[in-house]
C-alpha cells in the first residue's frame, strides 16, 4: 500500500476530508497575523521602503550593510521566503521583489499594520484581560509611537485633504494642533499656508521626536513647532490657545470620553476658557457604529472599535459629538459627516 492508502485507511476519507475544509477556513483567517506580523516587522526594519522604491531587495547587500549588523541573517531570510511562498514576494537567487498581489498590499502607506503593532500588547496581553488578571494603563499599554505613524498614514487618505479644506476656505493661520502626533498636519499645511504659525502638542515624547526630525528635514523648523506636553491640561498650554485662530482636535477627544460625556464637555469648556473669543476649534471623529451596522459592512472599523475599546477610549456617535459641543458652549459653524469612509469633521467657535 502507498503512504496514501495508508493514511486513508487508518484516519478514514471521511474525516480526512472534513480536517481539509476546516483547514482550508480556518488558515486564511491564521495567516493574516502572521503575513501583518511579518511585513510589520519589515518594515520597521527598513526593508519595505526598499521595495518601494527599487522593487527589488537583494538579502546578503541588506545585511552587510553596516547599519544592519546586528540583525538575523537567519531570521531575515525565513521572513522573507515566508512571504514568497505565499505569494507576496517574487524571489530570484537572493533578491527579492514585491509581486502585483505585495504590491497592492504593500506600496500604499495605509497604517494598518502599524496598528497591529501598536495595539499588539494588548491582544496579546488579552486572556489575561479577559480574566481580569491584567488591566490596560496599569499592566498593560499601547505603543503610542506606532500609533502616531499608524494614523498619520491612515490620515492622508482622507482627514487630512478635508481639514486642509476646511482650514483654507476659513482663511486660518495661527493654527495649534492637539494631539499633534508626529505633525503630520502641520507639515501638509505648510505649503499652502505661507505665512501660517504652526504649532503642535502631544503627550507622546517619541512621536514628537519623529515629528521634530521630519519637520528638519523638511526645512521647516522656523514656521512649525512641537513640544512635548500634557493635552489635558490646557492651563499649560495657556499661551499657545490664546494665540490660534483655530485649534484642531484630530482624533483625540474620545480618549475623554471614556467616563462619559461630562468629561469631554469639562474639556471644551477648559479650552474655550483660554482660547481668544474669535478662535475656532476644528474636531475630527470616528464615529461609533451599532455591531449590527458594522456587520452588515464590516470595514476597519470593526477593528477600530475593538482595540479602542480595549484601551478604555470612548468612541463617540455623531449626533453625542454635536450635543458635546453645544453642551460646552460652542455654536457648529461647518458640519461634515461622510458616512461612507466613517468620518466627522465639525467646525466650532
Amino acid at each position: 500500500m502507498t503512504p496514501n492508502e495508508v493514511l486513508f485507511k487508518e484516519i478514514g476519507i471521511k474525516k480526512l476530508l472534513r480536517f481539509r475544509s476546516f483547514h482550508n477556513s480556518v488558515l486564511p483567517l491564521v495567516r493574516g497575523f502572521y503575513i501583518s506580523r511579518c511585513l510589520e516587522a519589515l518594515d520597521i526594519g527598513g526593508c519595505l521602503d526598499l521595495l518601494r522604491v527599487n522593487n527589488k531587495l537583494n538579502l546578503e547587500s541588506f545585511l552587510k550593510n553596516p547599519k544592519n549588523k546586528d540583525y538575523d541573517a537567519t531570521a531575515w531570510r525565513s521572513v522573507c521566503d515566508y512571504l514568497y511562498s505565499v505569494g507576496l514576494f517574487s524571489k530570484t537567487d537572493d533578491s527579492y521583489a514585491l509581486t502585483a498581489a505585495g504590491k497592492r498590499v504593500c506600496l500604499p502607506r495605509h497604517g494598518l499594520f502599524h496598528f497591529v503593532q501598536a495595539y499588539g500588547p494588548i491582544f496579546y496581553g488579552l486572556p489575561d484581560i479577559l480574566m481580569g488578571k491584567k488591566r490596560y494603563g496599569t499592566d498593560i499599554v499601547r505603543e503610542d509611537r506606532y500609533v502616531s505613524k499608524a494614523t498619520a498614514e491612515v490620515s492622508e487618505w482622507v482627514p487630512l485633504p478635508a481639514i486642509r479644506r476646511i482650514i483654507r476656505k476659513y482663511r486660518f493661520e495661527n493654527i495649534l494642533d492637539l494631539g499633534c502626533g508626529r505633525g503630520e498636519l502641520l507639515l501638509s499645511i505648510a505649503p499652502s499656508v505661507k505665512s501660517a504659525v504652526l504649532r503642535g502638542v502631544d503627550m507622546a515624547k517619541d512621536s514628537i521626536s519623529d515629528g521634530i526630525e521630519a519637520i528638519q528635514k523638511a526645512g521647516l523648523s522656523k514656521r512649525i513647532t512641537l513640544k512635548v506636553a500634557d493635552v489635558s491640561r490646557p492651563e499649560a498650554l495657556a499661551d499657545w490657545l490664546r494665540d490660534a485662530d483655530v485649534i484642531t482636535i484630530m482624533f483625540v477627544l474620545h480618549e475623554f470620553a471614556k467616563n462619559g460625556d461630562d468629561g469631554v464637555v469639562d474639556y471644551l469648556r477648559q479650552l474655550k476658557s483660554h482660547a481668544n473669543k474669535e478662535t475656532h476649534f476644528l474636531i475630527a471623529e470616528t464615529p461609533r457604529h451599532d455591531p449590527k451596522q458594522i456587520r452588515k459592512r464590516p470595514t476597519a472599523i470593526a477593528e477600530h472599535h475593538l482595540f479602542h475599546q480595549l484601551s478604555n477610549q470612548g468612541i463617540l456617535g455623531a449626533d453625542q459629538l454635536r450635543s458635546i459641543i453645544k453642551r460646552a458652549g460652542l455654536t457648529i459653524r461647518e458640519d461634515l459627516h461622510i458616512r461612507t469612509f466613517s468620518q466627522h469633521y465639525v467646525l466650532a467657535k
